[in-house]
């Protein structure tokens, strides 16, 4: 190996299926659709776990030379799932905390509840993922008939691809965050890790952290995910403008 100048190495696993020009149409497809909607009809849907271990400070500020101690009273085995929903509404944010990872069903009890509430409805456009337990089967039907009563539609956004990002630079931050869901989990694990109260339990402290995000940060956090879209469209052009997908 040595002669041959070889070396180990980490391999680079590639989900070739990601990269067809099938796929790479489907966002260029979104991102030119999601540009012609009113964004007062478009709701956006994530989940995220939030747990102490999650938002510990990552920095501070001390003497040289001394160690910086952050003391926390929370239990490390407190864990919650939190599904969101978005809009430009006066009250922007929409959630539900459980302690239990989601499934398909509680997907379909979180439309339910967005629906009663008001928060989904004629003409709206629900964008998220297409992690399996937005589209499993088994559930199709029942979505079928949710979309139908609340009058809405749901948009999944095209595969994310980690390993898109050594193709195109920053590619896969671009594709993160199309969905504003991602600024605002991330807008509440800062709070949460500068400003969390020890005198309240960590599905409290989430509520506040949640309730800090006002319409003017949603607006924002709305219009950087469509300049990312206006990003990934441009390089995505330049990329494959020649119908190239193995450069």
């Amino acid at each position: 190996m040595i002669r041959w100048e070889w070396s180990f190495k980490k391999p680079w696993n590639i989900f070739v299926n990601k990269f067809t020009e099938y796929n790479i149409e489907k966002y260029v497809n979104y991102v030119l659709w999601v540009r012609k909607q009113n964004l007062f009809c478009l709701k956006f849907l994530d989940e995220s776990h939030v747990d102490i271990r999650g938002i510990r400070r990552v920095q501070g500020i001390g003497p040289r030379g001394q160690r910086v101690v952050a003391p926390t009273s929370k239990d490390h085995k407190e864990r919650f799932s939190v599904t969101l929903l978005t809009s430009l509404s006066d009250d922007p944010i929409y959630l539900e905390i459980r302690e239990n990872t989601n499934t398909q069903l509680d997907f379909l009890h979180f439309l339910c509840l967005c629906i009663a509430e008001g928060k989904l409805g004629q003409g709206d456009f629900l964008i998220c993922d297409n992690a399996s337990i937005h589209a499993a089967q088994g559930i199709e039907n029942e979505l079928q008939e949710l979309q139908q009563l609340g009058g809405f539609k749901i948009i999944y956004l095209p595969t994310y691809s980690p390993e898109v990002r050594i193709v195109v630079r920053n590619f896969s931050l671009t594709i993160k965050k199309l969905n504003p869901c991602e600024l605002v989990f991330n807008s509440v694990k800062h709070f949460l890790r500068y400003h969390i109260n020890d005198d309240y339990d960590l599905r409290l402290n989430i509520l506040l952290a949640f309730s800090s995000i006002s319409s003017d940060n949603m607006l924002g956090f709305y219009k950087h995910a469509l300049q990312r879209c206006d990003a990934l469209n441009l390089r995505l052009l330049q990329k494959y403008a020649g119908n190239d997908m193995t450069n």
